[in-house]
C-alpha cells in the first residue's frame, strides 16, 4: 500500500498528531466488508461517498483501526473530513487493485 497518512486535529484546527498507515495484507474478510459497505458502483462524487461513509461509520472505523492500529474514538472524531473521503478513496483503490492483481488466468492457477 502506498504511504497513506491521517491527520488528527484540536479544536483550534492545528493537525496535533500524524499517523502513517500500517502495512496489512489485505484478508478477504476486509475487502469484501469495504466493498459491501460502501458499494461505491455508480457513486460518482464526494458527497455520494460521504453519505455512504456516514451510514457505515461505524463497521468502516473498524475496517480502517486495522490499517491506522492506535488511533482512538475521540482522534476519529477529530479528523478533517476533507482528508478522510479521499484517504477512504485510496483504501477502495487498493482494494480494487490487490483484487485486479488475482489471477484469473488458468493457466497460472496451481494445479492447472
Amino acid at each position: 500500500m502506498d504511504k497513506l497518512t491521517l491527520n488528527i486535529y484540536d479544536e483550534t484546527g492545528k493537525i496535533i498528531k500524524t499517523v502513517e498507515a500500517q502495512p496489512v495484507h489485505l484478508k478477504l474478510g476486509f475487502i469484501r466488508k469495504i466493498m459491501e459497505l460502501l458499494n461505491i458502483e455508480g457513486c460518482t462524487n464526494s458527497f455520494e461517498l460521504l453519505g455512504k461513509v456516514y451510514g457505515a461509520w461505524e463497521e468502516l472505523q473498524k475496517l480502517l483501526a486495522t490499517i491506522f492500529p492506535g488511533v482512538t474514538d475521540e482522534e476519529w472524531d477529530n479528523v478533517d473530513l476533507s482528508e478522510l473521503v479521499p484517504l477512504i478513496m485510496n483504501v477502495v483503490k487498493f482494494t480494487i487493485a490487490t483484487m485486479n492483481g488475482i489471477p484469473n488466468d488458468p493457466k497460472n492457477l496451481m494445479g492447472a
